[in-house]
């Protein structure tokens, strides 16, 4: 999946971010970038090339956060490797997980990124972390070089709204144990990349329900 939407609540969290950038690009971060963009529509040679060119490449640290409540997302990102945490604070201050991002995923806040507000979530890296980034005004431009590309990215922005909407659908509809399965079905392996306890929050648990549920007591 691809780029996400905000939660219908939340509150600013974090402030700061600490963020590094590699000293060597590496050109297979782009190839697996692009083969993603391919999966919604198609790009010549000319394209991808003006791509390559205008993407970063962003390291980040366990606890880095790459984009941060309060201030306006300015930035695509595209993981290579690593997992996000999508997550935002209640009035009481809880802090609550939205979703995860990893591999091949997109990670941008597209409310605020659209219209210039202050994004009311945090994207937190659970492990260590290389995305590609591109910047607004890198972006606007190739939208105006790349005539293929507005449609390309209405097309992952669709997928990701549908996606918001099922997930919603699910949390409404499914009791605990039914969420944990269709997490574990969607996210093979991330249980054992990120804390439990931002598993337990992710399906609107406690921990303690969490463990019954992996022990088969449920």
């Amino acid at each position: 999946m691809g780029f996400i939407l905000l939660p219908e609540d939340g509150l600013p969290g974090f402030t700061e971010t600490v963020c590094r950038q590699p000293e060597n690009f590496d050109l297979y971060q782009v190839n697996e970038f692009v083969s993603y963009l391919f999966q919604y529509g198609e790009l010549n040679d000319s394209h991808v090339k003006l791509l390559s060119e205008q993407v970063q490449s962003l390291q980040l640290a366990k606890g880095d956060l790459f984009s941060t409540a309060g201030r306006v997302a300015d930035t695509i990102g595209f993981i290579v490797s690593g997992v996000l945490r999508i997550s935002y604070k209640k009035e009481a201050g809880e802090d609550v997980t939205r979703l995860f991002l990893s591999e091949n995923q997109f990670a941008l806040d597209i409310e605020s990124f659209r219209t210039g507000t202050r994004s009311r979530v945090d994207f937190e890296a659970l492990t260590e972390c290389t995305l590609l980034t591109l910047s607004k005004n890198d972006y606007e431009m190739l939208l105006v070089s790349i005539p293929p590309l507005a449609n390309l990215f209405s097309k992952i922005m669709t997928a990701a709204l549908l996606k918001k909407m099922q997930l919603g659908r699910r949390m409404l509809e499914q009791d605990a144990q039914e969420r944990y399965w269709a997490f574990m079905d969607e996210h093979p392996g991330l249980l054992n990349r990120v804390p439990l306890l931002h598993v337990a929050s992710y399906l609107g648990i406690t921990p303690s329900s969490l463990s019954r549920i992996r022990k088969g007591r449920i």
